[in-house]
């Protein structure tokens, strides 16, 4: 039997590893500055998803459609939680309006930083918000 927490921290990492990859696409010399602007490269939904699907591959806490399921809504939930919209169709993004202090796009980059700094500096609400994630796609 696995260990739920072990269970969630594994799939906490694989969410958290992704959006560090998707942080990173956005580090060059033209950072976006918003969602909006992230949203510009057509790519960033397949880019996250597709890194967390990479991360998750292997591991016990969940199948292979589990894992497609929570990679995806882990992406929805984050750009949600950081003041982005997924406009339908062709999953457009866009900021928030109005704009929440600490719960935007900069403070998805500063996240980034952090993590980098210290993997294990996950804010309360965010791997609460993964759990969440990950608890809706295995129960």
């Amino acid at each position: 039997m696995i260990d739920t927490r072990k269970k969630s921290r594994r799939a906490l990492f694989a969410g958290l590893m992704a959006l560090l990859l998707l942080a990173s696409a956005c580090s060059s010399n033209n950072d976006p500055k918003s969602w909006t602007e992230a949203g510009q490269d057509a790519n960033v939904r397949t880019n996250f998803v597709t890194a967390c699907q990479l991360a998750n591959e292997g591991q016990q806490n969940m199948s292979a459609s589990q894992a497609a399921r929570y990679c995806t809504r882990a992406f929805e939930a984050l750009v949600d939680y950081y003041g982005g919209v997924i406009t339908q169709p062709g999953d457009v993004l866009q900021d928030k309006q109005p704009v929440v202090e600490g719960r935007d796009f900069a403070a998805f980059l500063k996240l980034d930083q952090d993590l980098r700094k210290d993997p294990n500096s996950i804010p309360a609400e965010v791997s609460k918000l993964l759990a969440d994630v990950e608890a809706s796609v295995t129960n």
